[in-house]
């Protein structure tokens, strides 16, 4: 399905695949992705943990995560560590296109204001 909004999509298995794949992204192109989708609960690296380290090399990083917790706490982590947005599971697809149109707009804006 995000073949439909997206030209190019890196898939990690984890937070440290995925770290890897935003890092040699970047290397091998000069840009950095223009969105991250990640789930929360991952094996080696949480989301949260993973989007920690990217938003340090790139601020301006959107990233949506997803979650089937919905507490308070990890909204709070979440929003702390640079997370742009939040889905909850069970992801529903037009919740998923109205937070992905959200992040568009954000990356649309970011860009006239670098040009």
């Amino acid at each position: 399905m995000l073949n439909n909004f997206f030209t190019h999509i890196d898939t990690g298995v984890d937070g440290v695949d995925g770290l890897e794949k935003f890092r040699s992204y970047y290397d091998s192109t000069g840009t950095f992705h223009d969105l991250i989708i990640s789930d929360i609960n991952m094996p080696n690296m949480d989301g949260i943990t993973m989007s920690q380290h990217i938003v340090a090399q790139n601020p301006q990083q959107q990233i949506i995560v997803i979650s089937a917790f919905n507490d308070s706490q990890n909204l709070e982590d979440s929003t702390a560590s640079g997370i742009n947005h939040y889905i909850h599971k069970p992801i529903e697809l037009n919740a998923l296109i109205e937070v992905i149109g959200k992040a568009s707009e954000s990356i649309k804006e970011s860009t006239l204001v670098e040009a």
